[in-house]
């Protein structure tokens, strides 16, 4: 007899979903998974939010600006910023880029920050929190080779 051979060929594609980097270019964006700043953000007028969040996500400022709002009228301080992370998510923003202009730079309970430089900030210019009975740890906030000067009252990290 004859021994015949088939061969099936299994053709598996990757999802385009899970690697495609959303383009954040409009004030009071949520950040969910990878993200990219189109051009320079200002969000000086913008009181209803943050200028941006992200909730569990990447953030590459491309070498562009974020503008916040000074003074955001909210009950929660840690929501007062132009750059909000959303708590025990991570939370990751990648330079060059600014991030300028709002009450608090960035708030965030968990954060990776590379090569950003952050000032002009009406309080703080990372302004780190913790939750009920979460004791804030500098290794939940991890800062490279980043600048964070001329900030207001708490001037530099909290």
């Amino acid at each position: 007899g004859c021994l015949g051979l088939s061969l099936y060929v299994l053709s598996i594609t990757a999802s385009s979903a899970s690697a495609q980097v959303k383009t954040v270019d409009q004030c009071g964006q949520i950040v969910t998974g990878q993200a990219v700043l189109a051009a320079d953000l200002d969000c000086s007028a913008f009181s209803a939010a943050p200028a941006i969040t992200i909730d569990g996500g990447s953030l590459d400022l491309a070498g562009f600006r974020v503008t916040g709002y000074p003074d955001v009228p909210s009950s929660f301080v840690e929501y007062d910023a132009a750059i909000f992370c959303i708590p025990r998510k991570p939370c990751e923003i990648i330079g060059p880029g600014e991030v300028v202009g709002g009450n608090n730079g960035i708030s965030a309970n968990r954060l990776k920050l590379t090569a950003v430089t952050v000032r002009g900030n009406a309080a703080y210019g990372i302004y780190g929190y913790s939750l009920d009975g979460e004791t804030l740890s500098l290794s939940k906030i991890n800062v490279s080779a980043a600048q964070i000067t001329e900030n207001g009252e708490g001037g530099n990290p909290r």
